[in-house]
Order: structure tokens, then C-alpha cells, then sequence
């Protein structure tokens, strides 16, 4: 079978995940892994304990992974996250801590293992 999705495939369509509120970062050139594979990285928000995670979701809906638990605050239901693939589809990147103290956080799927750095993932975006 073809990895290789085709523009069809991938066009923008609803994916719902159970008692979360989902974004992606729009900012981020597109939500879908750079791999091929259809994976689909979103933020998905419980709105009833004001708490969100980072979500890769397959093509047809199903959570795939689950990382990052984090308070919401008011810009997550404008970038989520600010969740990002790495090139190789290897990596996500996100927005971690808060809002006056910032962190990047870097995972590698395959392991879980994550790096951990400060900064402000959206401070250039908001500086215009």
C-alpha cells in the first residue's frame, strides 16, 4: 500500500476526540506529520477541569498519543499549545509552563523522552 497520502486525503475535515475541545496551531504550516503518514497533531482541552493535553491523532480519529498535561490558559483556544512537528515527523515541540514562566518542550515519540528549555514558543507571533 502507498504511504503517500494525496491532497484529497488530507484536505480539512472534522476530527472529534471524546470531552476535549481541540485547535491546532494554525501557525504551524500544517497540523498533518511530515512523514506521510496521516497523523494529525492537535491540543486537546477538557473544558470541566480546565486542563489540556497535546494529542496525535490518526486519520480516522483515534488518539494515537497523549503528552503534556497543562493548565488552560486564554491563548490556548487560539494556538492550543503552539504544538509543532519536527521536519523528519520525529519530534514535537510545544509550549509548556505558564504563562509568566515559559518553557519548550521537545519530544521524541519513539522513547517519550523530552527536553526541556525555557523560552516562548509564540513571543515572536505576539511581537509581531
Amino acid at each position: 500500500m502507498n504511504s503517500i497520502r494525496t491532497i484529497n486525503e488530507l484536505l480539512v475535515r472534522p476530527l472529534s476526540v471524546a470531552d476535549r475541545w481541540c485547535v491546532h496551531s494554525y501557525y504551524t504550516v500544517s497540523p498533518y506529520a511530515p512523514d506521510g503518514s496521516g497523523r494529525v497533531l492537535m491540543a486537546g482541552g477538557n473544558l470541566e477541569t480546565q486542563t489540556g493535553e497535546v494529542l496525535i491523532v490518526s486519520s480516522g480519529g483515534r488518539v494515537l498519543d497523549r503528552f503534556g498535561r497543562a493548565a488552560l490558559h486564554s491563548g490556548y483556544f487560539h494556538t492550543g499549545y503552539w504544538q509543532t512537528w519536527s521536519p523528519d515527523g520525529k519530534y514535537v515541540y510545544y509550549q509548556s509552563g505558564s504563562l509568566d514562566k515559559p518553557l519548550i518542550v521537545r519530544r521524541e515519540l519513539a522513547s517519550g523522552e523530552e527536553l526541556v528549555m525555557e523560552g516562548d514558543m509564540g513571543a515572536e507571533m505576539r511581537q509581531g
